[in-house]
């Protein structure tokens, strides 16, 4: 009887064992997707215009009605000299415009970039150039930001096929992201930019940013009291001001003409900016060539509500 009840027993733990599920086949919670804040801003000199002599493809002229036989020589003479006139007209490639010349695409900053969202779309990002894009909310559950562009679409291809930028890492949790893209400023090409990510989820509004967006130089700031020399690309510095509605901000570059006084740098930016209690100010600073300003650097100003 004994026996009898022990192997009950040893079935009854033998089924159980085998009814439960395994690690594998336990239903895993599915992944709560994070949202996204996402805003762009393509920063950089603006290309001064460049202009020159454009040849335009010669019109032909109506063609007239062949000599009838027998008519007299002075329309037959006037036919051949022009089509001598065709010929050296064809010869010389036509006329001769002055106009601004176009810049080659790869020379042209991106005016859109593209996200992957969850459903394997490709969410489109405008982002016009010197300017802070609105921002645009995007369901992730990804570690990674994947950034791409649009390729030019090559003969008999029916889908656009797109080219990865870039990827940043993503902290956890909901994101306000601002991703700015510029180029090393000695290199004319657009093809390889330099893509930075700048976290702006915990910060307070009524504050001022100022994000350094050059990567060849150091940019020293103050705003109010208080100074740091903001580093390259990444180099920012987020300023409270303790409830007041106005900021001086001041701004150097290492590389700007001095005062012929007091042989200081002369700043690039010098003046107060009023800041609102529901929003933030950003500046995003960036430099530039001789050409475009002795003073070494610029800036764009934009304000980004919550």
């Amino acid at each position: 009887m004994n026996i009898i009840l022990k192997l009950i027993a040893l079935g009854c733990f033998t089924s159980s064992v085998l009814a439960a599920p395994t690690s594998a086949d336990s239903v895993q919670p599915e992944e709560k997707p994070r949202t996204l804040k996402l805003q762009i801003a393509t920063v950089g000199p603006v290309k001064l215009a460049r202009f020159g002599n454009v040849r335009k493809k010669p019109e032909r002229p109506e063609a007239k009605a062949p000599v009838a036989a027998g008519e007299g020589t002075t329309q037959a003479n006037a036919q051949t000299k022009e089509g001598q006139e065709i010929n050296n007209a064809k010869a010389a490639g036509g006329k001769t415009e002055f106009q601004v010349l176009t810049d080659p695409s790869d020379e042209i900053p991106p005016n859109r970039v593209f996200v992957k969202t969850m459903e394997g779309k490709y969410e489109q990002i405008v982002c016009a150039y010197n300017s802070v894009s609105p921002p645009i909310e995007v369901p992730y559950t990804s570690d990674m930001l994947n950034l791409y562009t649009m390729l030019p679409p090559a003969p008999g291809d029916s889908e656009p096929k797109y080219k990865r930028m870039t990827s940043i890492p993503l902290p956890e949790g909901d994101r306000h992201l601002l991703l700015t893209i510029t180029k090393p400023l000695k290199i004319k090409k657009w093809i390889d930019p330099i893509v930075s990510a700048h976290d702006l989820t915990n910060t307070k509004n009524g504050s001022l940013i100022v994000i350094n967006t050059s990567d060849d130089q150091i940019i020293g700031c103050k705003i109010d009291d208080t100074k740091k020399a903001l580093a390259k690309v990444r180099g920012r510095i987020t300023h409270e001001p303790n409830g007041k509605k106005v900021a001086h901000v001041m701004m150097v570059s290492q590389r700007s003409l001095r005062d012929e006084d007091t042989k200081e740098l002369l700043p690039f930016i010098d003046g107060y900016f009023r800041i609102k209690p529901d929003s933030k100010v950003l500046f995003l600073v960036y430099s530039v060539t001789p050409k475009e300003s002795r003073k070494g650097a610029k800036y764009i100003r934009t304000t980004i509500d919550s």
